[in-house]
């Protein structure tokens, strides 16, 4: 099917178990397809100035079956920054772990992502940064609708709401533009 229960606790998240004609991270991969990911919100202050921080979302281009290349967008004191990391994806540890997604810059780890949860209906995953400390990533196509599973899943799985909240409405509106005269500014 299409999720996992885990008997640690009884949420669902995306197999990693490998299945016949099958990705080893179904859930994983899924998320990786969408053209821009956003990340939604965060359980936690990630960032010492939060309110300048804003509207944080990945590109991931698939390299191989588990290695992404995935361009890092956020809007810092009202302008456009990027970097640009590499992922890998590793499948879950065990019946209690989920599948990871790591990220590297060109010299250390930046983030080690564990997904607690997929939900493929509001495109929605949560993924867990060390010890309590969760964000809510969603597929570009879906950032229009609400979230409302998602929403209760952070509070429920993680223990506290999305108080850190990186994506508005004018997040989209104002995405950064690949204009011929970027380079000047």
């Amino acid at each position: 099917g299409e999720f996992e229960t885990l008997p640690f606790d009884g949420h669902c998240i995306g197999s990693c178990r490998p299945h016949p004609h099958s990705l080893r991270c179904p859930g994983l991969h899924t998320l990786l397809l969408a053209n821009k990911i956003w990340v939604v919100c965060r359980n936690y202050v990630r960032i010492l100035y939060a309110f300048d921080y804003m509207c944080e979302y990945y590109v991931p281009t698939r390299v191989i079956i588990d290695k992404y290349h995935m361009e890092k967008h956020y809007k810092s004191y009202g302008k456009w920054e990027e970097e640009t990391l590499k992922g890998y994806l590793y499948p879950e540890k065990n019946k209690t772990r989920g599948p990871r997604l790591k990220l590297w810059s060109s010299f250390r780890e930046v983030d080690d992502y564990e997904m607690i949860y997929w939900d493929r209906y509001e495109g929605c995953a949560i993924m867990k940064r060390g010890e309590g400390k969760c964000e809510m990533f969603v597929r570009n196509k879906y950032i229009d609708y609400s979230r409302t599973l998602c929403y209760l899943k952070v509070s429920k799985l993680c223990g506290g709401y999305c108080r850190d909240k990186l994506y508005t409405d004018s997040c989209k509106r104002s995405e950064k533009r690949k204009n011929p005269w970027d380079w000047q500014w």
